[in-house]
């Protein structure tokens, strides 16, 4: 078995391994866009067996994600080996971290990231949709928070405010691109009190679980993946 970046022709078996992997299907969902960001890495033996994504931050971390195993080849050990090139890919590319989401209750996975040496750090519940901020206060931040686009996470001062829009609400921050049809930011890591939550315009909103109740007031929970634990490895 070999482990190498995918190139578009692996296509057709990696949204395959996606719809058999029993994991609500965004990949296929997405399509072949997938592959077209960050880095999508595959096992390979007889046939493609395994996948997962990495993806640099812009903070200086590697955000893991999508990893999956042909059912009829688990317990192998592939998805470790998956993880190791990942980390060791983001070595190379400079990272200082790597960071990744578990759901709670996937026990395997997380008995992997602890085995590889990851550590957990916080509770996120997950919510679809967006806010409706017509009417909202427009607002200014000051604080060193992390928000990210799609499943890759960054400090905002190092992303940049210069086409984004802020708008607060009984003490929610919400964080808006003034451009119409493109996706805003989602929190990530918040340091205090609830002062912030961004959305992206379809799709979900990852938010520290402690705050599940103000957020509740805006969103309603995802239903395929309500809960997730980040977990953090330091490089």
């Amino acid at each position: 078995m070999i482990i190498r970046i995918a190139t578009k022709e692996d296509w057709g078996a990696i949204s395959n391994l996606s719809r058999i992997s029993g994991y609500s299907d965004w990949i296929n969902d997405t399509g072949i866009e997938f592959l077209e960001s960050g880095y999508t890495m595959v096992a390979e033996g007889e046939g493609i067996l395994g996948f997962a994504k990495a993806e640099d931050a812009g903070d200086g971390s590697m955000w893991l994600s999508a990893l999956r195993v042909h059912p009829s080849h688990r317990r192998r050990g592939i998805g470790e080996d998956i993880t190791k090139f990942a980390l060791e890919l983001a070595k190379k590319r400079g990272s200082k971290f790597a960071r990744m989401f578990v759901e709670p209750s996937n026990h395997k996975s997380i008995n992997l990231v602890k085995k590889l040496g990851f550590e957990f750090r916080e509770d996120y519940s997950i919510f679809c949709g967006s806010i409706d901020t017509s009417g909202w206060q427009l607002s200014n931040l000051e604080e060193d928070v992390y928000v990210g686009a799609g499943w890759a996470f960054v400090r905002l001062k190092d992303y940049g405010l210069s086409d984004l829009s802020v708008k607060e609400r009984e003490g929610v921050i919400v964080i808006e691109k003034d451009r119409p049809n493109n996706n805003a930011f989602q929190t990530i890591i918040i340091s205090g009190e609830l002062k912030m939550l961004s959305v992206t315009n379809s799709g979900y909103v990852a938010v520290p679980s402690k705050w599940q109740d103000q957020v509740a007031k805006f969103l309603k929970p995802f239903e395929d993946f309500a809960a997730a634990s980040l977990f953090e490895l330091k490089i």
